[in-house]
């Protein structure tokens, strides 16, 4: 158990330093699991907000550039 905890808290610890590669790898059940699967399910959802911030950021460049360059006609 005490593995089980150290792991999840180690995962945890890297994603909310910015680290989404990481897993949580170790075999759990009951509650750990549950533990597991929300962490697991939360890094998901983090992804999506990443990257939809990025696809957000290109797409304001995108407009940008192209207003920009219509006023210059």
């Amino acid at each position: 158990m005490n593995r089980q905890v150290r792991s999840i808290a180690d995962v945890t610890r890297a994603v909310a330093e910015g680290d989404l590669s990481r897993k949580i790898d170790v075999e759990v059940k009951g509650e750990m699991l549950d533990l597991k699967v929300s962490h697991h399910s939360l890094r998901f959802f983090e992804e999506l907000t990443l990257t939809c911030a990025r696809f957000h950021s290109s797409l304001s460049t995108l407009w940008s550039t192209l207003f920009a360059s219509s006023l210059l006609r």
